[in-house]
């Protein structure tokens, strides 16, 4: 009986044993199987890691590129991502943030201190409102309230001054003096000048008559008088050989009235001034018309000042209209290049519509070029012979805004010789307005332009702080102002003796 216990236990002793083996090696093949799913899920976040480190703009050396493609990725995937489901993916927790490339993100922060053995990343919680509840997560930027936008181009900046050579003849012969080379260049002589003043009955000066000046068969000056009565004839050559004797013809409304003039004084010198009196009276208009052009200069290199002078062009010509109370106010624009260009000249021709003229102003912008000389002998020529210049508008004035001289082509039939004695015969004054970038030659070419045509020298200057550089002109005591200024007070003042009396 003994034996057979004996035998019972140990037959339940080896089933136990069995059993517990079996036991054993289950749970040996569970965590082996376990162990290989750990691995295959490690290797997994190590892909994940890697895509979010190639994307990461914060180190691009890490997608072993040049860094510019690192932000390119960057930005395709937030403009992807609108809200916290689709925002990149944080990286595992078994990357420490302290690791060479992985700089600490927001979302590694959120997950950092987490179970190292867990293998999914979590995502990074949502801000909470005030309210304490969860707020929608974007990757948009907020937009920046202070950021203006592009404001209009205003008027009232550029800064210029304004140089009457006839009223400091003495300091522009000494300018003259200063660079006979340019004088070559240019085959300008005004050296010697000789100023007519033609008045009425009533003393008042008489402006836009025809005035013709000859010796014999020779015509010295044909063209029409300022609105201050006066024709400058400057002597072309050796003043001992202008004849002793003068005519002159002055065509005053229906009549024409002649007379001989004696050239020389009483020591044989030449007479440099002549007073004519009409027998009739001249009666000055209530509102007076004005004719006033613009030719402008708009190749590449006016690209500096364009725009701003475009804005206070506009401005000048509405306050020119509103403080001369006149309806008979009319503007026209010369737009010119060089040959080559998208256009050599744009002609638009006199319009007294304010919004017409606007729109005409601001329909082109600088571009072309590429030399220094420009077309200006071809803007000249378009300017006299496709403008419709008022024969019975008592102002006319030629505002010539340019940064460079004109190209002289071998073709060239018409210059700025022929727009100087044209500008005489319609009596227009011509004012250049010297942009940037200038040069001495220029500066010469500009100033007798504006002697032969009793126009004034204007030049823009470095004040405003707009454009580039301007040169110093060789003039002294001028006074710069804003340029808006300047051309409103030169425009009224031109009209002055044009009014009726109070």
């Amino acid at each position: 009986m003994r034996q057979i216990l004996q035998h019972v236990l140990i037959m339940l002793f080896l089933g136990v044993f069995w059993l517990g083996c079996d036991v054993l090696e289950e749970a040996s093949k569970d965590e082996t199987a376990n162990a290989s799913e750990a691995l295959s899920d490690e290797a997994t976040d190590g892909s994940v890691e890697q895509t979010t480190n190639t994307n990461s703009p914060t180190d691009p050396s890490i997608a072993g590129g040049d860094g510019e493609g690192a932000h390119a990725d960057a930005s395709y995937a937030a403009e992807d991502s609108g809200s916290a489901s689709t925002a990149p993916m944080a990286p595992s927790t078994s990357t420490k943030s302290g690791e060479p490339g992985m700089p600490p993100t927001e979302a590694s922060s959120t997950t950092a201190g987490g179970d190292d053995e867990s293998p999914s990343p979590t995502p990074p919680e949502a801000p909470l409102d005030e309210d304490g509840e969860p707020t929608e997560v974007t990757d948009e930027a907020p937009e920046d309230p202070a950021e203006p936008e592009d404001p209009e181009t205003q008027s009232g900046v550029l800064t210029a001054a304004i140089w009457n050579d006839l009223e400091n003849y003495d300091d522009f012969l000494t300018f003259i003096d200063r660079y006979p080379e340019y004088q070559s260049d240019w085959a300008l002589d005004y050296d010697t000048r000789v100023t007519f003043l033609v008045k009425g009955a009533n003393d008042q000066p008489v402006p836009s008559t025809r005035f013709v000046l000859s010796a014999g068969d020779n015509t010295l000056y044909d063209g029409r008088t300022s609105p201050q009565g006066k024709v400058v004839w400057f002597v072309q050559g050796d003043p001992a050989e202008v004849p002793e004797t003068l005519r002159l013809a002055v065509t005053y409304g229906e009549s024409e009235v002649t007379a001989d003039l004696s050239s020389r004084k009483a020591d044989e010198s030449l007479k440099t001034f002549h007073e004519f009196k009409l027998t009739t009276s001249y009666v000055r208009a209530a509102k007076p018309a004005l004719d006033l052009a613009f030719v402008i200069d708009t190749t590449g290199s006016m690209g500096d000042e364009l725009e701003y002078l475009q804005a206070e062009l506009r401005d000048i010509v509405h306050t020119v209209k509103l403080d001369t109370s006149s309806d008979d106010v009319r503007m026209a624009v010369v737009f010119y290049k060089d040959r080559g260009d998208q256009y050599v000249t744009k002609v638009y021709d006199f319009t007294s519509d304010l919004d017409i003229f606007h729109d005409r102003l601001g329909s082109t912008f600088a571009s072309g070029g590429g030399d220094f000389p420009e077309a200006l002998n071809e803007a000249l020529a378009k300017t006299f012979s496709d403008l419709s210049w008022k024969t019975d508008a008592r102002s006319r004035l030629c505002f010539l805004v340019a940064d460079a001289p004109p190209n002289m082509y071998d073709d060239e039939e018409y210059t700025y010789v022929e727009g100087i004695a044209d500008a005489q015969e319609a009596g227009v004054k011509i004012y250049p307005i010297a942009a940037s970038g200038i040069n001495k030659s220029t500066e010469f070419l500009f100033r007798h332009i504006a002697v032969a045509t009793q126009g004034q020298y204007i030049f823009l200057t470095d004040d405003s702080g707009v454009g580039g550089s301007h040169i110093t002109p060789d003039i002294t005591g001028y006074q710069v102002e804003r340029l808006d200024n300047l051309l409103i007070r030169v425009i009224e003042e031109d009209m002055k003796p044009l009014y009726q009396a109070d």
